[in-house]
């Protein structure tokens, strides 16, 4: 049901905006220890400017200190985004006390968007087991974040 998955998508990840925000999602069932993914999509619906977002997920707990991140992100342009630039990923291993960005690749075009995949050492964090991702958009860019996906180890 819509509510209930709108409840999952926002208990899973937290959105900043200066708009009104939409969130679906397809809740995804319990998740193992050494990954973590939200299949959502954040939309303002098309009513207002575009604005600059920032999306943190929840902390999952890895079953010990990682020291490498990969995220896959299925992000949709509706201005033309540039990666890295108009979009950034972050990933941290401590709760999210310290960030470290992840240099974003252009994976695979699909009909319905684009997979962004990226690797990052996270081994000068603060040792810790609790896994967040945060991504963050640039520069009034209108787009789509329709699934973010990160593994460690």
């Amino acid at each position: 049901d819509t509510d209930n998955a709108q409840s999952t998508a926002a208990s899973l990840a937290s959105a900043t905006l200066q708009t009104s925000l939409s969130i679906t999602c397809d809740p995804t069932g319990s998740l193992s220890t050494d990954h973590s993914m939200i299949l959502a999509s954040w939309d303002d619906g098309g009513n207002s400017a575009a604005a600059d977002m920032v999306l943190i997920s929840d902390s999952q707990t890895a079953n010990a200190v990682p020291t490498d991140a990969f995220i896959t992100i299925w992000q949709a342009d509706v201005d033309a985004v540039t990666v890295n630039t108009d979009i950034k990923a972050f990933v941290s291993r401590d709760g999210g006390s310290t960030f470290t960005q992840v240099t974003l690749s252009d994976e695979a075009t699909l009909t319905t968007g684009r997979i962004l995949t990226g690797t990052v050492d996270i081994s000068a964090q603060s040792s810790g087991t609790a896994m967040e991702w945060k991504i963050t958009t640039h520069n009034a860019k209108e787009q789509r974040i329709h699934a973010v996906g990160l593994e460690w180890a």
